[in-house]
C-alpha cells in the first residue's frame, strides 16, 4: 500500500481502530477520501510525550496493515491532568441556555451562563459552512467568559471535532488562549449525552476550566 492510501482492503474505519490501540490514545479520527489519509487527528493523555505517540501510531500502521503515513499529518491534541493544582477553589460556570440558528448566511449561537453569581449571554456568528455548525457554540462559550479572564486575553476556537470514545459520541474542542504575545493551546472533551451543542459547551468550558479557575481566585 502507497503511502498515505486510505482505500485497498482497509479504509479509515480499520486505520482508526489499529490507532485507538495505541497506549495514550483516547479517541481518533482520519480524514481523507478513498485514494489517501489528509489527516489523522489524535485525543490523548500526557502519559507519553505527542513524539512517542507519533512514532507509535506511524509503526502500528506500518505493522498491521502496511500503510506508511507521513508524520507531518498526524496531530496530537493532550488532555490536561484531571483537578485543578492545589490551592486553586474550583470555580464552576453553569451554561442555563444555548439557543442556534441561521441568518443572512451565518450560523448564530447565544449562550447564557452563569458565573460567580453573575449572568451573562453572548452571541457568536460565523459563515455558515459545516464545519462552523458546531464552531459557533464554542465561540459564544469563549466570548461570554473571555471577560472574566485578564486584560489582553483572547480565547481563539482552533477546531472542534467529533469522535468516537469508548463507542460513544463526544466533541473535542481545542481552544488557544493568547496573552501578551505568548499563546497557549487548550483542548476539553464531553460526551453527547443530549445535544451536540450541549456537548461543545461543556468541553469548551473543560478546555478553559483550569485557566478560569486561576484567573478567578
Amino acid at each position: 500500500m502507497n503511502e498515505g492510501t486510505a482505500g485497498g482492503p482497509f479504509g479509515r474505519v480499520i486505520i482508526e481502530e489499529v490507532i485507538r490501540k495505541v497506549r495514550g490514545v483516547l479517541a481518533v479520527r482520519v480524514i481523507g477520501d478513498e485514494q489517501e489519509v489528509a489527516e489523522i487527528h489524535i485525543l490523548a493523555n500526557r502519559e507519553r510525550t505527542p513524539k512517542q505517540l507519533v512514532r507509535d501510531v506511524e509503526s502500528a500502521l506500518l505493522l498491521h496493515l502496511g500503510v506508511s503515513v507521513d508524520y507531518k499529518k498526524i496531530s496530537i491534541l493532550q488532555l490536561e491532568p484531571e483537578g485543578l493544582a492545589a490551592g486553586i477553589s474550583p470555580v464552576y460556570p453553569w451554561v442555563t441556555a444555548i439557543r442556534t440558528g441561521s441568518s443572512s448566511g451565518q450560523w448564530v449561537a447565544e449562550v447564557e451562563l452563569t458565573l460567580k453569581d453573575s449572568v451573562r449571554t453572548y452571541k457568536a456568528s460565523c459563515p455558515m459552512t459545516r464545519r462552523n455548525r458546531l464552531r459557533v457554540v464554542a465561540m459564544a462559550i469563549t466570548g461570554v467568559l473571555e471577560p472574566f479572564f485578564g486584560t489582553g486575553t483572547v480565547l481563539i476556537v482552533e477546531d472542534v471535532l467529533e469522535v468516537e470514545v469508548a463507542h460513544r459520541r463526544a466533541v473535542v474542542v481545542a481552544v488557544d488562549l493568547a496573552l501578551e504575545g505568548n499563546e497557549e493551546k487548550l483542548v476539553g472533551c464531553a460526551y453527547v449525552e443530549t445535544t451536540r451543542d450541549e456537548a461543545v459547551a461543556q468541553a469548551t468550558l473543560r478546555a478553559v476550566g483550569y485557566h478560569l479557575a486561576a484567573w478567578l481566585t
